[in-house]
């Protein structure tokens, strides 16, 4: 029950946002005065703690807006100095398969950027090169979204692995748990093992996805014919 309470201001967003459209400048001060009347009303917080919590997601989000911040004057930057268009001719001059070149820089290149700033600054970063080498859009908004799931773990230097960590460590005393760092170990191992295994697969349901949804013939076979590659890919992602 109190789950499904706690997905109400995030279900309104949603909502709001991609149903009706509304403006992030108004739809998510509407997520935050649902959030304190659910923390006031079915989890007794009282007006102090609901408004210093308020100042603590204020001030974490700082952080992450730098790292956006950062990445998107990166991709204006190269934008303005010509640096995208060296990027899109080396991109090119690989290979001009638009299967190769989604796997090269929806799934390489944004694995790289999700390891070294995260935070949805690959997608961010890898759309505009996939524009720029003539996806649709469209095509190139979704192949970098799906792409960016499997990496997400190691987001940020493993900012989201060691975050779930520092959640539970001051719970690990009470279960047994005196070789903190070992614990942490195994969690990383877990979190990388699910990776390894789903991540061909995320790789391989894009480019089929692209293939049906943009390509000439939309036949199947096209993204069969890059499974290779694909492991290939994933290998070089999965075993460091």
């Amino acid at each position: 029950m109190y789950a499904i309470i706690a997905f109400i201001p995030i279900i309104v967003t949603i909502i709001v946002m991609a149903g009706f459209n509304w403006p992030a400048k108004i739809a998510l001060p509407l997520a935050w005065l649902i959030t304190a009347v659910v923390c006031f009303a079915a989890w007794k917080m009282d007006i102090i703690t609901i408004a210093a919590q308020t100042i603590a997601g204020f001030l974490n989000s700082i952080d992450t807006i730098v790292i956006i911040f950062g990445a998107i004057l990166i991709m204006n930057t190269l934008k303005q100095s010509g640096g995208m268009g060296v990027i899109n001719r080396m991109f090119t001059s690989v290979s001009d398969d638009p299967r190769i070149q989604v796997i090269i820089i929806g799934f390489m290149f944004g694995a790289f950027i999700e390891g070294a700033a995260g935070f949805g600054t690959p997608a961010a970063l890898a759309a505009p090169l996939l524009i720029g080498l003539g996806f649709p859009p469209l095509c190139a908004a979704m192949c970098a979204l799906i792409m960016n799931s499997t990496p997400v773990a190691y987001g940020a230097v493993g900012t989201p692995t060691n975050t779930a960590f520092n959640m539970v460590s001051s719970e690990l005393a009470g279960i047994g748990v005196t070789d903190t760092e070992a614990w942490k170990l195994g969690l990383t191992k877990w979190v990388a093992i699910p990776s390894a295994i789903i991540c061909p697969i995320i790789i391989f349901i894009v480019v089929f996805m692209m293939v049906k949804m943009f390509g000439k013939d939309k036949s199947t076979k096209y993204a069969i014919e890059v499974i290779p590659y694909i492991l290939m890919a994933a290998v070089a992602f999965v075993v460091p």
